[in-house]
């Protein structure tokens, strides 16, 4: 039988309960076996003194997947050289499996429009299915467009065809998504923002209160 992983790689600079929800969204609309939940060591996009250090980004993914049985925090990355690309992230994995194993890579539809420059995106898309979230206000449809005509996709409603028989199909996630992200996350608790913030599990938040991250105002927090 052929177990179906998804993989969900990103800063999560904190994680937030939207990165959640797509592992979730994926894992039970594609039937997957479990998502790995795989925090970049050095995202190759950012400069590495603007991201908090591994070991507490890595601490706050486990608190937030805690209770979840089929998320998985993987650690793979930070055994890897920096920057982290995807390509090698997925050779790694295949190294270290000897299962029949399918992967599935989620993806946000603005990092899928960017795809093209991707190192060796030929090859990852030989080595696993995109599972793609949208969201809403997202406007470079036409780019999506013309990824799909360069990669050789014919696009059936949500699924995207491959024609070439060396590449995986490209499945376009249909679940609505929470409407958070990192950075709004970290100015607020740079604000002084207190306990609720929109998207931020409580678990989370008392371990970034607990470790002084993203320049918390203690006077404005009880």
């Amino acid at each position: 039988m052929i177990q179906k992983i998804g993989i969900l790689g990103g800063t999560f600079d904190p994680v937030h309960k939207g990165h959640l929800q797509l592992a979730l969204a994926a894992l039970n609309e594609c039937s997957l076996s479990k998502v790995l939940l795989i925090p970049a060591a050095g995202p190759p996009h950012k400069h590495s003194k603007s991201v908090t250090p591994y070991n507490h980004r890595l601490a706050m993914l486990k608190c937030a997947t805690s209770s979840f049985k089929k998320l998985e925090v993987s650690t793979i990355e930070g055994n890897l050289p920096v920057p982290s690309y995807t390509i090698d992230t997925i050779r790694f994995l295949e190294a270290q499996n000897t299962q029949n194993v399918s992967y599935y890579f989620i993806i946000g539809i603005d990092a899928f429009a960017d795809i093209l420059s991707w190192k060796s995106y030929n090859q990852l898309l030989g080595k696993v299915t995109l599972l793609v979230a949208n969201r809403r206000g997202f406007k470079k449809h036409e780019m999506i467009r013309n990824v799909a005509m360069n990669l050789g996709y014919v696009v059936d409603g949500a699924k995207w065809k491959a024609s070439n028989a060396h590449l995986k199909d490209i499945y376009f996630l249909q679940s609505p998504l929470l409407e958070v992200s990192s950075t709004s996350i970290r100015q607020s608790i740079a604000s002084g923002c207190c306990e609720n913030i929109a998207g931020l599990d409580q678990a989370v938040f008392q371990y970034i209160k607990k470790h002084d991250l993203y320049a918390i105002k203690h006077n404005s927090i009880r």
